[in-house]
């Protein structure tokens, strides 16, 4: 006795082959890199082939503006033409009748070249020429449910039937082409837009250390100038005080090294390297760096005051980039008080021990303050006050003391101007 099949398990048979072509694509898609997109989307028109037993398989994607279209993927059976390349674009209108049906969100089904309408002479024609017998085109939405291509696919060999649960089937495969083809997009254009603010950055950040490192490197070159014309005016006087000859070219020489170690360590904190490091007299180098910016404060007339704990201990860390860090915050208290009255131009620098384990320095000038609002943005690369300001100081001080497990922050005095703090961690808490 033959049993009779159920209708429903014949119908359940036909199904298994779609379903597991279906969750492979699903799998590849979900395992798919960038660098694979193509090879998957290729893989992916082979096998759609197959399965609905064609002979040719294309999905055209249509560009931003919906003005052009072009082939993103396809196959075809050897023996078989594809007049176009993948990715090669055609103006919209060159198969207008189609082009209208497919934006308005139809398919396009032709069983037998019969099926072409009138007004589609011209697809009718082309399709007859290549000697396609069947063919389905049908419309994908892509994001925000709009039509961002369409999936075809020809018999050239036999006839084909179009049926509802076939054009279902076909529209499910173009949608995940157009979600794997739409990520692909997505993830060059981040990529290209990462790169090119990358690149974007990088020249700002040059521009911004070039800048940087000419107002850095102008108070010991001026140093020079001034002490070069000192000396050339010693010996064309006919002087024989050679004491003061030496003592002048003693301090070229000290400039000229402060300006090459500015060269060789200013870009230090934006590259995170190590230098030199040792035991550092934060008081020491404090009058050093006094020594160097003292034109910069007599020129306007602004009074220092220097005003020394006791019992400070030392801390360890480059000296080039600490003294960088106290250079950035005199040189800004500078500019800042001299927008005050000449007698009201003061500058206190106080050098502590709080007895925590650190080393505090403060340095309060009394120019006109900074906002509120500001105090935490004065730290952000490219962020100034000033209305020249390069807005690469704070930012260079902040990442040196950050590298020597220190922090910097700001205070708005009361009685105005403004005051900025750094503590290092002394030897002895290291």
């Amino acid at each position: 006795m033959v049993q009779k099949i159920p209708k429903h398990h014949k119908q359940l048979k036909h199904n298994l082959p779609f379903k597991d072509f279906f969750l492979q694509l699903l799998t590849r898609l979900s395992s798919c890199d960038l660098a694979e997109t193509d090879k998957f989307l290729n893989k992916c028109m082979e096998d759609t082939a197959k399965i609905f037993n064609v002979d040719r398989v294309y999905v055209i994607f249509l560009s931003q503006d919906r003005t052009k279209w072009s082939i993103v993927c396809h196959w075809h059976k050897n023996g078989i033409d594809f007049p176009m390349e993948n990715r090669q674009e055609l103006d919209l209108g060159l198969y207008k009748w189609s082009e209208d049906v497919l934006m308005s969100g139809k398919p396009i089904i032709i069983d037998t070249q019969k099926d072409w309408p009138p007004e589609a002479s011209f697809e009718a024609s082309v399709s007859a020429q290549l000697g396609v017998k069947s063919q389905l085109i049908v419309p994908i939405q892509g994001r925000k449910n709009i039509i961002s291509g369409w999936i075809g696919m020809e018999s050239f060999s036999h006839y084909k039937h179009w049926d509802e649960t076939t054009l279902e089937r076909v529209k499910m495969v173009g949608e995940i082409v157009v979600n794997a083809y739409e990520r692909k997009n997505a993830e060059m254009k981040t990529h290209e837009l990462r790169n090119a603010l990358a690149h974007v950055s990088r020249l700002r950040v040059l521009n911004e250390l070039a800048a940087a490192m000419a107002h850095e490197l102008n108070q010991p070159l001026t140093a020079i100038l001034v002490y070069t014309n000192v000396v050339q005016k010693l010996l064309e006087s006919g002087t024989t005080c050679i004491d003061k000859i030496r003592s002048s070219l003693s301090d070229i020489i000290s400039e000229a090294n402060m300006a090459g170690e500015i060269i060789h360590h200013i870009r230090e904190p934006l590259k995170k390297s190590t230098g030199e490091v040792g035991p550092i007299d934060l008081k020491l180098l404090i009058l050093e760096v006094l020594h160097l910016i003292k034109n910069d404060a007599d020129r306007i007339g602004a009074f220092i005051d220097l005003k020394i704990g006791d019992n400070l201990p030392r801390v360890i860390g480059d000296k080039i980039q600490l003294e960088q860090v106290v250079i950035n915050l005199l040189m800004n208290a500078i500019d800042a008080v001299q927008e005050k009255d000449p007698s009201n131009r003061r500058i206190e620098i106080d050098l502590k021990n709080p007895g925590d384990g650190s080393v505090i320095v403060q340095v309060t000038d009394s120019g006109p303050g900074i906002i509120e609002k500001n105090l935490e943005k004065i730290f952000e690369l490219f962020f100034s006050t000033k209305n020249k300001g390069l807005g690469m100081g704070l930012a260079i001080c902040r990442s040196i003391l950050e590298e020597h497990g220190g922090r910097i922050w700001g205070e708005r005095m009361s009685e105005g101007g403004a005051r900025f703090v750094f503590s290092l961690p002394s030897m002895k808490a290291t």
